[in-house]
């Protein structure tokens, strides 16, 4: 279905009078007169679309016609594979037995001119037409799109109608037209032809037509290789050649310069019949080369490939069976294939391997160099590694010359510097940061990204009923409010509109090339930087596309500092005028390069601050809704945190979103808190720290280190240990960062080490924290935020653990209740899911328990016009509800609202198991069973039960025992 209208309508777009004559013509003719009249131009815009019933769908041969000249031309299953039961001797002449495979194609079936003749070629619908103007049917062996036979497609009426009815709607209501700049191929493993066009639309020449030709443009593409092949004994052999038929454009400029060279290649063509191809006079470039034999070629590269066959499935073989879950070294190669197959899941097998290594360090076995050393590395999530690396023997392990190597993009910032330019630097950004006209504008700035861009955008999805991309949304958000902190410039990145920004971008790609650097061996990155190609190539397209924004940023701020008398004092500084106010001699750097250092300084803070707080917040939300009950206590905990007359349910439609953006409130929420740390546990935004030694020195876990073993120390891996944090560790748990008496329980840096540990202490924690409760708890209390159904949610390979396919979300503000209190004497109307889950008053929402549209209409009537329809006349009871609400009955007459939950949690309780042994029983309630009900009320727990299935039961067996006499 999918396959042949895709194909269809690529022929209508490409075919307009085809279009015209199933449009204005067929399905126009079906219309009655006046309509015919009304709609002859187009659909008038607001009126609704016509659709076409299935007597009129059986009356439309010309696009009958039109949909099997799609089917003829592109078949859906292009090829039909049978084997014989025995052995058989075909029409053809062709002997068959069990072993041999028998490929029918449809798809060239359609194509042959002795079957459909010279314009088999063609998108002829008329072809399917018959002199009366009737369908024209083929035999099946002939149109073979619906099988034939015996094994006849069932289904073949039905498909027709839904092709019919889907593209009568589509032609008759609008006008398609193809989108320019997107090439219509079909699948490579199935049409080969249409991708052998797509290769030559890349050659030399505009058009090429023929084998010979094609060949050409790949000789001009491996010019420049020092070897050339004999083509004689290949399928390119000189007597398969036929003469070549060169088209180009006539407007082209170098059409002349295009001819000599195909007039070359004609020579050339000639030549093959001495079996030999050589260069001289097609690439006057290139010297005359040695010629090799084909047949020679083929055995080694057979040999080659047989022996490579060999070995990986020895590798795959040993990787699939190592011993004790630990990945096994080969020669030369070391452990690099076992990594390679696990390189989609690496944090998480890394985890398991540590998990079974002793003292939870392994150490890795790497690539032999080419001065016969491994290129061994030390793999560990040992708190007691990290408190010796980070903090008691921090001199010996600095970031050193590879980080900087690898971290390159950062320069000469705080995170890849070390020594004195460490120190200074440190110093220097913790005085501005500490300063508290900084501390007034990052706290106003975060505000404001949170009021103005993150409730907005939220709103706007909620009420367009829109599914949003949490990740995206984050990103954009602390990139706003990260970009706004330290440069005092707003990008506008988080708005309704959702705007394309290249920095970001940027950052995305150097991400993950610097990812892949710490994986491929360094030869092999080094040489993709040397080639320009592969992640290095990308990596070098960022790197210019962020000098160029930050550069402008600069200016900006230079050009506004150089207007500016004075700070003001209200509105607080950011901290990139903070670092140009400052006279940076006194630090000591006289021959510094001050664009560079605030380059550098401003980019490294900007990723620390954006990426960080963006994947801890989008792993937070999808922790949390997987986790409905953290939910509900954070929510729970921020009403608790307003005053009383506040603590309502929810927001009432249409006042404004509550914020928590005081810093004080956001201090005393506990809860909030330890969720955050459980997921910056569980999901670090860097999940991975890379040092060396600068003099040899052996871990507290034993192993011994030196200059040239890279020591990585896995967070995501120390997050997920058993023996650090219990067998529960798999478990997100907020309650484990409370202490008994309420307050946020700390752990040690080297223990959990998501802001890192000791000197390098990330300066921004207490920042970080601030955006992410503010963010959260606005989200979680002003809304109700669920998963998109059917999606993969994985991490990503890049240096900040985000998500890889993001996180899609549907949005909607919290569900409310009538309040009946409020303007009781007016009629509201509200609206209720089938499953009666939630009450609003804004119909089409989805309900965030059961999913389904919320459009069953309640009238909630006050006091005052319930007294009008209320018998007694006197309202005293308050307002009631009309509308279609179920209610269930049980046989204790409690009453409670009819849901799937309800009914289940009945069946549990009983212990049913046979639902066949179920019967309803439809009865009705008059004087005499009312009076029933209430004797068996005052002796029975179950009276409903009494009055009507007990006395089924005994008028059953009184018949019975009447048909025994």
């Amino acid at each position: 279905m999918s396959s042949a209208l895709s194909w269809f309508f690529w022929f209508v777009s490409r075919n307009p009078h085809v279009e015209k004559n199933i449009s204005r013509e067929e399905l126009t003719a079906t219309l009655p007169p006046a309509v015919h009249q009304s709609t002859a131009t187009a659909r008038p815009r607001g009126r609704e679309c016509r659709l076409f019933d299935v007597e009129v769908l059986k009356r439309l041969p010309y696009l009958h016609g039109a949909l099997c000249e799609s089917l003829r031309l592109y078949p859906p299953v292009p090829f039909e594979h049978k084997s014989p039961s025995t052995p058989d001797i075909l029409p053809s002449g062709h002997r068959v037995n069990p072993g041999m495979k028998i490929f029918i194609s449809l798809y060239s079936m359609g194509r042959m001119v002795s079957i459909w003749g010279n314009d088999c070629l063609e998108f002829k619908p008329e072809r399917w037409i018959t002199n009366g103007g009737g369908i024209k049917h083929e035999p099946s062996y002939k149109f073979l799109a619906f099988n034939a036979g015996p094994r006849a497609c069932i289904g073949k009426n039905i498909a027709f109608l839904q092709l019919k009815a889907v593209a009568a709607a589509i032609i008759y209501n609008y006008t398609v037209q193809l989108s320019l700049g997107f090439l219509k191929t079909a699948l490579t493993e199935v049409f080969l032809t249409q991708k052998l066009a797509q290769l030559y639309d890349q050659l030399l020449f505009p058009v090429i037509v023929n084998a010979a030709a094609l060949l050409y443009g790949c000789l001009q593409k491996i010019g420049n290789l020092q070897l050339m092949l004999d083509m004689a004994q290949t399928i390119f052999a000189p007597d398969e050649l036929e003469p070549v038929t060169y088209v180009t454009k006539p407007d082209s400029p170098n059409a002349h310069q295009q001819s000599a060279k195909l007039q070359s290649f004609d020579s050339m063509i000639s030549g093959l019949k001495s079996g030999n191809l050589g260069t001289k006079g097609i690439i006057p470039n290139i010297a005359q080369l040695v010629i090799v034999k084909t047949g020679d070629l083929e055995m080694i590269v057979a040999v080659l490939i047989i022996a490579c066959i060999f070995v990986i499935q020895r590798m795959i073989s040993g990787i699939r069976n190592y011993d004790g879950g630990l990945p096994r070294n080969w020669p030369l190669v070391g452990m690099l294939p076992a990594l390679l197959l696990q390189l989609h899941r690496i944090h998480d097998w890394w985890t398991e391997i540590l998990e079974k290594s002793h003292s939870r360090t392994f150490l890795f076995k790497g690539l032999w160099s080419s001065n016969m050393e491994s290129m061994d590395w030390v793999l560990t999530a040992d708190p007691s590694n990290v408190h010796y690396i980070m903090s008691s023997n921090f001199s010996n392990f600095p970031k050193g010359c590879e980080f900087k190597e690898f971290f390159d993009i950062l320069g000469d910032s705080i995170f890849s510097t070390d020594s004195d330019l460490w120190k200074s630097q440190r110093k220097l950004a913790v005085e501005l940061i500490s300063r508290p006209l900084f501390y007034k504008f990052q706290v106003k700035a975060s505000r404001e990204k949170v009021e103005k861009g993150l409730i907005p955008v939220l709103e706007h999805a909620s009420q367009q009923g829109l599914v949003v991309d949490m990740q995206d949304l984050f990103g954009r958000l602390t990139f706003d409010t990260t970009c706004l902190i330290l440069t005092g410039h707003d990008t506008g990145c988080l708005s309704i509109s959702f705007p394309e920004v290249a920095f970001t971008n940027a950052v995305a790609d150097a991400e993950e090339a610097i990812f892949y650097r710490h994986i491929l061996p360094r030869s092999i990155w080094k040489l993709q930087r040397w080639l320009n190609i592969g992640e290095e190539k990308k990596l070098k397209r960022a790197w210019q596309t962020i000098d160029g924004f930050i550069g402008e940023i600069i200016s900006a701020k230079k050009e506004e500092l150089s207007q500016k008398k004075e700070i003001d004092d209200g509105q607080g500084i950011d901290l990139l005028a903070s670092y140009m106010m400052e006279d940076l001699t006194v630090m000591g750097w006289k021959s510094l390069d001050v664009d560079k250092f605030l380059r550098d300084t401003i980019f490294s803070l900007m990723v620390a601050g954006q990426d960080t707080v963006s994947s801890t917040l989008s792993w937070f939300f999808w922790l949390v809704l997987r986790n409905p009950h953290v939910e509900k206590n954070i929510r729970d905990e921020l009403k608790a945190t307003l005053p009383v007359a506040n603590q309502s349910t929810s927001r009432p439609r249409g006042q404004e979103c509550r914020l928590f953006d005081d810093v004080e409130v956001l201090k005393r929420l506990p809860y909030l808190h330890g969720a955050l740390c459980e997921t910056l546990r569980l999901y670090p935004p860097a999940p991975l720290e890379h040092k060396s030694p600068v003099t040899p020195d052996i871990l507290p876990s034993g192993h011994r280190v030196n200059p040239k073993k890279k020591i990585y120390i896995s967070l995501y891996a120390m997050g997920r240990m058993t023996s650090i944090w219990g067998n529960d560790c798999m478990e997100f748990k907020p309650e484990r960062w409370i202490t008994n008496d309420g307050g946020i329980k700390h752990e040690p840096s080297y223990k959990f080490l998501a802001f890192n540990a000791g000197p390098r202490t990330c300066l921004g924690k207490n920042i970080a924290f601030f955006q992410m409760k503010a963010a959260a708890a606005a989200i979680i209390y002003n809304y109700t935020v669920q998963l998109v159904p059917g999606q993969t949610i994985t991490p990503s390979l890049t240096i900040v653990l985000g998500m890889k396919h993001g996180m899609k979300v549907n949005n909607s503000s919290t569900p409310l209740l009538p309040d009946i209190d409020a303007e009781s004497s007016q009629k509201k109307t509200y609206y209720l899911c089938p499953a009666v889950c939630y009450v609003t008053n804004v119909s089409d929402k989805i309900c965030p328990s059961c999913g389904l549209t919320m459009d069953t209409v309640t009238d909630f009537l006050g006091p005052e016009k319930s007294a009008d329809k209320n018998p007694n006349g006197d309202g005293a009871d308050g307002g009631y509800v009309t509308g279609p609400v179920t209610y269930m009955v049980t046989g204790d007459l409690s009453i409670a609202p009819m849901s799937m939950i309800s009914v289940v949690t009945l069946l549990n309780k009983f212990n049913i198991k046979d639902f066949a042994a179920l019967e309803e029983k439809v009865v009705e309630v008059g004087i005499a069973e009312g009076l029933e009900l209430l004797k068996a009320a005052l002796v029975s727990k179950s009276p409903l039960t009494e009055v009507f299935v007990t006395q089924k039961v005994a008028q059953d067996a009184s018949t019975s025992a009447s048909y025994g006499k």
